[in-house]
């Protein structure tokens, strides 16, 4: 991912010669905090998670119960960003109403549903050490209070199903956008690509929903909880790359200018 953004800057500077937009910040942002959830995700398993409770010890239990909480939060906020940032690049580049309506919409959808529901998770309990020393037997537990059950597993079905409904739209977006276009071989192939991970990624996040409730888990959390926490480190990391290729255009067309000449198909800026 981080080689996808790298190419993303340098076509926009080098090739497309423009000042980078909100679009652009947004996605490098995005790579800064997908970088960000993995460090906690790898620190995660540093401690335990993945593993049975009976195996840990009982601090390292609950140091990964904290990291867990870090990567739950930063995954929230990295994947309304991601879809901010396509949603950008869509609106920059779109010139047909209707398309650019749809487009805010989910845009908007994303937002306003995604950073609500990053609160709700930040703030699941009160105070927030609550949400890892809740699981301590032996160790001094502080007191605190959480959000019911219901409220916390429906906010996540929610999120999951927003989430899955506007990565498919946003996939095949290209593809309605140059549907009657004449596009050169090279062209094709790009559309393709970045429609196939767009659907990776959507998919992935189809599978993550079932595994959703594994989040109210008290016994064994660490290990139960694994497909949620697999499944959420795939989802980013794709959208990532896929929304990245869609800037190569320039880059390709340099380096295979027999298959990328005359594209009849509207100028593709940087993400």
């Amino acid at each position: 991912m981080a080689e996808s953004n790298a190419w993303q800057l340098y076509v926009a500077v080098y090739f497309m010669q423009r000042v980078m937009g909100w679009d652009d910040w947004l996605m490098i942002f995005s790579l800064a905090l997908y970088t960000m959830f993995t460090s906690f995700v790898l620190t995660g398993l540093h401690y335990g998670t993945g593993r049975h409770e009976v195996d840990l010890e009982e601090s390292d239990y609950l140091w990964a119960i904290r990291y867990w909480y870090f990567g739950e939060w930063t995954y929230v906020l990295t994947m309304t960003l991601i879809k901010t940032a396509i949603s950008l690049f869509y609106l920059r580049i779109m010139i047909t109403p209707w398309h650019r309506l749809a487009v805010k919409i989910i845009m908007w959808i994303v937002i306003l549903f995604g950073f609500a529901y990053f609160w709700c998770v930040v703030i699941q309990c009160w105070p927030i050490p609550f949400i890892w020393d809740r699981y301590a037997t032996t160790l001094v537990r502080s007191t605190g209070r959480c959000l019911p059950r219901g409220i916390v597993l429906g906010g996540t079905y929610l999120h999951s199903i927003i989430s899955a409904g506007s990565d498919w739209t946003l996939a095949l977006m290209p593809i309605i956008m140059l549907w009657n276009l004449q596009m050169p071989t090279g062209i094709r192939y790009l559309v393709g690509g970045i429609v196939a991970c767009g659907a990776i990624a959507s998919t992935a996040t189809i599978i993550r929903i079932p595994t959703v409730s594994s989040i109210l888990v008290t016994e064994d959390f660490l290990f139960k909880s694994t497909p949620l926490a697999v499944w959420s480190t795939v989802e980013p990391g794709i959208s990532i790359f896929a929304a990245s290729l869609a800037t190569l255009r320039p880059l390709l067309r340099r380096i295979f200018p027999n298959h990328f000449k005359n594209a009849a198909v509207p100028s593709l800026p940087s993400l």
